[in-house]
Order: structure tokens, then sequence, then C-alpha cells
């Protein structure tokens, strides 16, 4: 029963600390820009998606940007929405592999 209650707990704790949409009034908040955005479809679908990368997958925010341009993608000016490191060092160090 020890175990149990011990990985209930540890869920509970897990859940709690779980990354949440936040809107307001039209705005939806970027927690990896850390400011409010003007809630559109595309943005939602974003920052809802952000959550299943933090939540579900177990990145960290340290490990991700968000809407960055990429070079190499044909001749337009693309941007990613999310590109995601390894580590946190490696995206301080904007290493690429």
């Amino acid at each position: 029963m020890t175990g149990h209650s011990e990985k209930n707990e540890k869920e509970a704790i897990k859940n709690s600390d779980q990354l949440n949409v936040e809107r307001r009034s039209g705005e939806i908040y970027s927690h990896i820009r850390k400011k409010w955005l003007i809630e559109t479809p595309e943005e939602r679908v974003r920052q809802e998606h952000l959550c299943v990368l933090v939540n579900e997958y177990g990145y960290g925010l340290a490990q991700i940007t968000e809407e960055l341009s990429v070079t190499g993608r044909g001749s337009g000016d693309a941007r990613a929405d999310f590109l995601i490191w390894r580590t946190p060092q490696e995206k301080t160090d904007k290493k690429t592999h």
C-alpha cells in the first residue's frame, strides 16, 4: 500500500505543476516569450501544443524557443513555431545539429 500511495502523491505533485494555457479578455499568455499576445486561432493552437510538449513529453521551457526564423528552408522567410534543444545550455549556445 505504501508504494501505491507514494505513486499517487507523486502524480498529484506532477499534476499540480502542469503548464496550463492562460487566457484573459482576448489575449493568451506565451510562457516562453513571457508576454500576453492577441489570442488568434493559430496562437491558441501553438500555446495548447506547448502545454503538450511540456506536460506530456517532458520538455522544459528552458529548452524551447518560440516563433524563430529559420534559414535553409527555401527562398522564403520561414518561421518555426517551436525549436527544441537537447539541453538549455545548447539553446543558450544556439547549437544546431
